[in-house]
């Protein structure tokens, strides 16, 4: 005999309906859990194997629930702090001496286990970044090879997606962003100036731990990588903002619809070689980069990628803090300007050292190589100036490097070599190590000839063969191929018939590799210069 229910015609019956209840309250409590104790959330930049910087306070921040308390602990040390009103957070450890041992960086939120961190080290890290030449892979540079076979074991390599760009600053990197163990198998694609550079550091410091962070991507222009901020307001970018202006109205007027017109006829090949493929049963050919999406026109970039901050959203501001020694920097091919470049350079820097809230921090850059007749003679000038005045930079001369009619030349291991050298000198004290080859400091001219001096820093001039690569400027100011000589430790050149001489130029064009003659005693070889009467 079955049990009578009364209710509401079609209703669940009771016992149902309490376990109905229940099983609301169940799923509300569950949907109110992760409320209760969220995940700690973190930018890829702290992660497993990271290198952490010694000796000053290390950065450590993220994203929590709105007010819960945050504790980081590492190595015996630890730092709390509460989440504001958007979750976000922030901690400094206290200075910490360099460590091979690999420690785990536990986080907690309100005193729950919330995060752990692996195999972290503590040593020296250097945040690197440029482009195409900086991106230069390791296995490609001359040597890269033996090279890789003998990366310290305590390099770590901090390697993100090179195609990201944000119209706003990314808390965390878009795609593919970890820290790789030294190997010849995981970092043959890295870059090969910042990879040997942190290898050679971590030799010359007894093999401490070396952290190399690296950003970049070809074909970019400095305003890509120079925060918002500081492109539209500060007075060393106005010679950008200038140029930005008029190629917007230039580009509004007449260019863009011409590349869009060009890549409507590119898209249009490549989907009718796609649609015939298809038909026929074979495989679609590749969208080859002028027909893809990302090489579409946008009204409003004319740059592209290169528009102003797109790059530092997504690939600086995410790690934009991360305590480090310094900056490393290999760019310039793509700013190229007679005037100007000086300026955007350290407004770039400024803006760099901004964001790591520390205006004196090492920015470290290398000086474009012998490439063509191209102008790259203006920007050496500016790249040298630019870091020899200010007391917390270097710049590695490259013009005896390069290939002449090859942007990407291999032969990069003097430029690693010298960067190194530099690094270890200006920042490591290793006062012995010879830095710069001579460097111009002074013209004097009388009659048909000037006695040039140069900043020697302690080393000897020398001449390696026939003197070459000089022009001087006549009276009716040409300039013209000069005649120079060595003698005594001196250098003067002259005007070939004698005439009076108003200007002296050395290694004053695009490719100069052939003409590079004069050095120091320690094989460093002279930065170009270019010096007028006054």
């Amino acid at each position: 005999m079955g049990i009578a229910f009364r209710g509401v015609a079609g209703a669940p019956p009771p016992v149902i309906l309490i376990a109905m209840k229940k099983f609301a309250v169940f799923l509300a409590a569950a949907a109110l859990a992760p409320a209760a104790f969220a995940e700690i959330k973190m930018p890829k930049i702290f992660s497993d194997n990271m290198v952490l910087q010694r000796g000053e306070r290390v950065k450590v921040w993220g994203g929590a629930d709105s007010g819960a308390d945050v504790r980081v602990e590492f190595g015996g040390k630890s730092a709390s702090a509460k989440a504001g009103a958007d979750g976000r957070w922030e901690v400094f450890l206290p200075p910490m001496e360099a460590s091979s041992e690999p420690r785990e960086m536990k986080v907690y939120e309100n005193g729950k286990p919330a995060k752990a961190i692996k195999g972290a080290l503590v040593g020296e890290v250097w945040v690197t970044g440029g482009q195409s030449n900086m991106q230069f892979e390791a296995r490609a540079m001359d040597g890269g090879k033996e090279e890789l076979d003998a990366l310290p074991a305590n390099l770590r390599y901090f390697a993100q997606d090179s195609g990201k760009i944000s119209e706003k600053p990314l808390r965390d990197f878009a795609g593919r962003a970890e820290w790789l163990v030294a190997g010849r198998d995981n970092l043959a694609h890295s870059n090969a100036v910042a990879l040997f550079f942190g290898s050679r550091i971590s030799r010359a410091l007894g093999g401490i731990p070396v952290g190399i962070i690296e950003s970049s991507r070809g074909g970019t222009r400095m305003v890509g990588w120079t925060p918002i901020e500081f492109f539209e307001s500060d007075p060393l970018m106005e010679p950008a903002r200038r140029m930005f202006r008029a190629d917007s109205e230039k580009w509004r007027k007449s260019e863009f619809e011409k590349k869009s017109e060009k890549w409507r006829r590119a898209r249009g090949k490549w989907e009718a070689e796609a649609a015939a493929a298809k038909s026929a049963g074979k495989p679609a050919p590749r969208c080859p980069w002028e027909a893809h999406d990302q090489a579409k026109p946008d009204i409003s970039r004319p740059y592209g990628v290169n528009n102003p901050s797109l790059l530092w959203n997504a690939k600086v501001s995410p790690m934009a803090g991360y305590s480090a020694r310094g900056f490393l920097w290999y760019q310039g091919e793509s700013d190229y300007m007679w005037s100007g470049f000086k300026s955007i350079f350290e407004g770039m820097t400024k803006a760099w050292r901004a964001a790591w809230g520390k205006p004196e921090m090492y920015f470290l850059c290398v000086q474009l190589p012998s490439y063509k007749d191209n102008g790259w003679e203006y920007m050496r000038w500016d790249q040298m100036r630019a870091s020899l005045e200010n007391p917390n930079a270097g710049v590695a001369v490259s013009i005896d490097t390069g290939d002449r009619d090859d942007v990407h030349p291999t032969d990069k291991k003097a430029i690693v070599d010298r960067l190194a050298a530099i690094a270890l000198h200006d920042v490591y004290g290793r006062k012995d190590l010879a830095v710069y080859g001579p460097i111009f400091k002074s013209a004097k001219y009388s009659g048909g000839s000037a006695e040039i001096e140069f900043d020697l820093r302690g080393r000897k001039l020398e001449c390696r063969g026939a003197p070459r690569g000089f022009l001087a400027k006549g009276k009716d100011g040409k300039w013209r191929e000069a005649s120079a000589k060595v003698s005594g430790g001196r250098l003067s050149v002259s005007t070939l018939d004698g005439s009076e001489i108003r200007g002296v130029r050395y290694l004053w064009k695009g490719w100069a590799k052939p003409d590079v003659c004069i050095y120091n005693d320690a094989g460093l070889p002279a930065f170009g210069f270019s010096d007028e009467k006054r």
